[in-house]
Formats: structure tokens, sequence, C-alpha cells
């Protein structure tokens, strides 16, 4: 019974050691990984002097101009409206076009309603641009064909075969503030009395929205600075289009039609990059210049190739302790433009969904891609992405580089083409 007791004993114990072995690394992993700030996350387990790490600094990468043949903006968090002038990108320009919604069904406007005035009002939550007391002139139309919630709408969509655009309903011209908070267009009354002499159409929101299918609000260019706004469907009151009336017995009334989360609406870009560096840019197949363009709102994006990793497994078996991608911004030509906040990189294959490098989804922030005005630059920490490529598990050594929130706002950067990929590895 004793032998027996003691054996059983041992074999309890080797297995804690066993459980405990496996466990070990992860504890000093996690451990000291919480201990590190992100610049050093992932070295810490590999002391240089130790393993013996090697770091390398990689560049004269191929770098390829890139524009998207469409991009989704339906049901986006913001619309953009307005249009800016750069040097450097040209002529920027945003529009939308979308569905309003009913605040209250069946309604009783009263006895021989007769509108006032009626106003379209947009809720500023931002702008981009170099000059915001730029006259700007906008022209609404009435859609002549129903949004519908759940069709995809793109940036380019052709709107001429949506809208009516032989005759603006309305156009107006405003040098808008857009601290002022609220960017109000007036409407024609015709509209307001429209809208209120067909109660049919107020049973339900799928019954009004065939009967009135909605606006959309057209920019004018400007040939010198200029700003596109940013408005929000997404907030109480963001997007309301407002029919001011009064009947045979009431005065001073009211009645609101609504964009919301529900409702149907995409934003329109367009570009004009004639006479332009960009246009230079895009004409070649890979990049000459010493710049390479990212642009949001559908605009000119680039592709690096990192492909001169590879000859890291001529080396033999290689650990890649972290590998980090520099950009340097030129901030000589900003032109009072600043560059956006984060940029992203998209692995550039056949898969149609966004397919970013690993290191993204492990963790975002480690990730980075936020620009760091004190060095003016962006880095990406790419480090699994890097080791995937050297074991063949990943194939695919472009990237693309974009703004991240492309769709919804309006920012550009121009990058120095010399990008950096800096390497810390170890020969095993």
């Amino acid at each position: 019974m004793q032998t027996n007791t003691s054996n059983s004993t041992k074999s309890c114990f080797l297995r804690n050691i066993f459980k405990l072995s496996l466990l070990l690394p992860v504890f000093f992993q996690l451990f000291w990984g919480c201990k590190k700030d992100d610049g050093t996350l992932g070295l810490s387990v590999y002391d240089g002097e130790v393993l013996d790490a090697e770091i390398v600094t990689l560049n004269n990468f191929n770098v390829y101009p890139y524009q998207e043949d469409s991009v989704s903006t339906d049901e986006r968090s913001k619309i953009l409206l307005g249009s800016y002038y750069d040097p450097v990108f040209g002529s920027v320009k945003a529009e939308f076009a979308a569905q309003f919604l009913l605040n209250s069904f069946n309604v009783d406007f009263g006895n021989n309603p007769q509108a006032d005035s009626v106003k379209l009002r947009l809720k500023c939550v931002g702008y981009y641009g170099t000059d915001t007391t730029t006259v700007q002139t906008f022209k609404i139309y009435k859609l002549t064909e129903p949004l519908v919630r759940d069709t995809v709408y793109y940036a380019n969509t052709d709107i001429s075969a949506m809208a009516d655009l032989s005759s603006p309903l309305a156009e107006y011209s405003v040098a808008f503030n857009p601290n002022s908070g609220y960017l109000e267009i007036p409407l024609p009354v015709e509209l307001g009395n429209d809208l209120l002499n067909d109660t049919a159409a107020y049973s339900d929101n799928e019954t009004f929205t065939q009967a009135f299918k909605g606006l959309y609000v057209a920019a004018e260019d400007v040939n010198s600075g200029g700003s596109v706004y940013y408005f929000s469907p997404i907030t109480e009151d963001g997007v309301v289009m407002t029919v001011y009336f009064h009947n045979d017995s009431l005065d001073s009334l009211n009645y609101n039609y609504y964009v919301t989360q529900k409702s149907a609406y995409f934003n329109l870009f367009y570009h004009d990059y004639t006479g332009t560096p960009v246009e230079t840019y895009l004409q070649d197949s890979i990049a000459e210049e010493d710049y390479a363009y990212v642009q949001a709102a559908a605009g000119v994006k680039s592709i690096v190739d990192i492909s001169p990793l590879l000859t890291f497994k001529d080396s033999g078996i290689v650990g890649i302790n972290k590998a980090e991608l520099i950009l340097d911004v030129d901030t000589s030509q900003n032109n009072g433009l600043d560059p956006p906040e984060r940029l992203l990189l998209e692995i550039i294959d056949d898969n149609e969904t966004f397919d970013a490098p690993y290191d993204y989804f492990m963790n975002s922030q480690y990730f980075n891609g936020y620009y760091d005005v004190t060095s003016g630059q962006y880095k990406f920490v790419i480090t699994q992405y890097a080791q995937e490529l050297l074991k063949g598990l990943q194939t695919d050594t472009k990237l693309k580089i974009f703004p991240e929130a492309t769709k919804t706002i309006a920012r550009r950067v121009i990058l120095k083409k010399d990008f950096k990929l800096k390497v810390v590895y170890t020969k095993f």
C-alpha cells in the first residue's frame, strides 16, 4: 500500500511539473508583455545578447499608385458635402443622396394647410479644407427613383439615373462657418405644399418614401480654398427637413422629416487631378517620383511591395522579433491640410473582404498606424505578417496603404517614397 501511494504521488507530481513547464512560457510572455511599452513589446522575450539578435533596415521597395474602381458609401456615420482645391491633389468634391422618414404616421395637418417655408438643416460635426470663408454653391434635386436600404451604393454611382438634373429644386450659395453648428439650406415653398397635401402617403414610411423619394444635394467645384463639411445623420436632429406652415385655425406649425440610421443614404465623391503631381503619379505603373500619395474619400492610394524581405529565406532559420514599416510624411507640402490621423494596411490578394496583416487583428493599437506629429511618421508593426511570409504561410507581399475611416473623411497625405522596414531578427 505504501509503495502504491508513493508511485501515485510521484505520478501526480510529475504531471503537475509538466503542466507548469507548459504554462511558464505563457506566464513570462504575458508578464513581460505587460511590463513593456508598445515600442519594445515583442522584444522582451528575445534578449539581444543571449539570442544574438540583429537589426537591419530594408528600403528601396517598389511603390505603385492605386485607384479603386468603386467604393461603397451607403449608410455611413457621416454625410459629406462641399468642395476644396488642393494644388497637389487637385479638386475634391463631396455630395450625397438621402431618403427622409416620417416622425409620425396618419398625420392631420388641419384644414387648408399652407407652407410658409421649408428648410433642410444639417448638423456639422467637422470639416476638412483650407478656407471655410470660401463661398460655396449647393444645388438640391428631387430623386426620381426611391432609395432602398438594403442596396449597396457607391461613391461613383451614376446619380443622373436617379435624379432629374435638368432643373434643380433649389440653389443656395453660402460661406458656411462650421462653428455655427448647422447648415440651413432653404427649399421652395412649393415642395412644402406638395408634402402637406399628400396626406395619403403618411400611413407608413414605405408608402411615404415611394411618394417622396428623397433629395440629392450637389456641390459646385471651387477654384481655390474651400472645405468639405461633415454632417451626422446618426445623431438626434442631425439631418432634418422641416416644413413650416399654417392652416385655417392655427399658425406657426411645423412638421419634420428625418434622415436616420433606418434611412437609405450615400455619399458621392469626385476627384479631378488634372495638371497636378498626383496625375503624373497615376500615369506610372511603378512610381518614379520621390513621393507616394494617399487620399480618403475614394481618392488615390499607394501600394508597397515588401518582397525584399524574402531574402531572409537564404539565411537559414530566422525568427522575426519585430518588423516595423516606417513611412515619412513630407510635411512641407501639407498646404494647411492635416494628414489622416491613422493609416491602415491591407494585403493585396483575391479576397474581397478587408484582409489586414495578422498583427492588426492580434492587437490594433500595437499594430499602430497613427500619425506621430513629432516625428512626422506613420509606423506599423507587422511582425507576424513578416514571419508568415518567411514561413511560406503568406505569399502576398503587396500592401495597400489607405486612411482609416476613408469613406467618411476627406483627408490626404504625401509620403516620402523612401519607405523603411526595420527588422529585428535572430538566426537559429
